[in-house]
């Protein structure tokens, strides 16, 4: 698919408030008096059933769209039946959910419109490890690629430019992440690094070796990186104190070399601990009796500067890797000799 995106509207309107009124121009097409256009018109009451599954094979009636009401992105109300429907419809870009604000909008919506039935759909066209408080409220999870697979029908059917503009973009933004499985690894950008970890999670990867795993972004002095996280699901006692270790991907554009590194790190953080206690703790699982780093035995080699913080990098995974298989591959090893050295570690 050939696009001009230097001409498309959602190259520069790419803000949530922008995304917030495309989803109300979409939907509106299902109003009773919206414009005749078959496409669009049909396009939108699949786009009601995305949102609300239960209204599939039922017919229904859009009788509202609404912005910002109540600190909802999107608030649509349908009727199908005797059942009339407050549907928050929550966007998110590059941000996530916080403060509880999704279960909060659903009981606004109960309390404050006792004669309808709340739901709610949380759109989200970037990447996010965590979705339990999503689910936990009880939102309809939509991704990028639902919504690229409920518009692609419909593409060769309108000419409608805002349409086809958004479709284009959001096809454009969801090619190039996935481009990380052809891609030297050196070569990806944030998108790319994120696809990869999103698909890591997501493939039973973590669940094959019984192990926790998470992604997300870190900021710091230093330039921050897109991190990822994955150990075991218990913790170990070290020194009398509550340990988490576990390993760590720190993606990041290295300037002085002009591309992407991603070095594999052994992490240690101590629970609820006093300095001293942290530095007890890390001696104990970096240094044998003698005062030799012992983690080069599992393949770690010694960071330039061991330190004594809340998070500790207490060692660094000796693999090379050049695409997304070779690194998964590397994970896959890392995790072993880090089992092979918690395995030590409780003996």
């Amino acid at each position: 698919m050939k696009m001009n995106l230097k001409n498309n509207l959602f190259y520069y309107a790419a803000s949530e408030l922008s995304q917030d009124a495309f989803i109300c121009w979409l939907a509106s097409f299902a109003l009773e008096d919206a414009e005749k256009d078959t496409a669009l018109n049909e396009c939108a009451g699949k786009l009601l059933t995305l949102f609300v599954p239960e209204l599939k094979e039922r017919p229904f009636a859009l009788k509202s769209v609404e912005r910002q009401v109540k600190h909802i992105d999107v608030l649509l109300t349908v009727v199908s039946g005797d059942t009339k429907y407050k549907i928050a419809v929550e966007d998110k870009t590059y941000t996530s959910e916080h403060d509880n604000q999704l279960k909060r909008y659903l009981e606004t919506l109960t309390h404050d419109y006792p004669e309808c039935a709340a739901r709610g759909a949380y759109y989200k066209t970037w990447f996010q490890s965590d979705m339990s408080q999503v689910r936990e409220a009880g939102y309809q999870i939509i991704t990028t690629a639902q919504i690229l697979d409920l518009m692609s029908p419909f593409t060769n059917r309108t000419d409608n430019r805002i349409f086809l503009d958004y479709y284009e973009r959001l096809y454009d933004l969801h090619q190039n992440a996935f481009r990380y499985k052809t891609l030297p690894v050196s070569q990806w950008d944030t998108s790319q690094t994120f696809a990869f970890y999103d698909d890591l999670q997501n493939s039973g990867f973590a669940e094959e070796r019984d192990m926790w795993i998470g992604y997300g972004y870190v900021s710091n002095p230093k330039g921050g990186f897109e991190g990822l996280w994955m150990g075991s699901n218990n913790n170990l006692i070290i020194k009398g104190v509550n340990c988490n270790l576990y390993l760590q991907i720190e993606s990041r554009r290295d300037d002085n070399v002009k591309e992407r590194v991603c070095p594999i790190c052994l992490k240690l953080q101590p629970e609820n601990s006093r300095r001293e206690d942290r530095n007890d703790v890390r001696n104990a699982v970096v240094f044998d009796n003698n005062g030799r780093y012992r983690l080069t035995e599992f393949n770690f080699e010694k960071p330039a500067r061991l330190a004594c913080g809340e998070y500790m990098t207490i060692g660094k995974y000796t693999a090379s890797f050049e695409n997304a298989a070779q690194l998964k591959e590397a994970l896959s090893a890392a995790f072993e000799d880090y089992r092979r050295l918690r395995d030590f570690l409780m003996s």
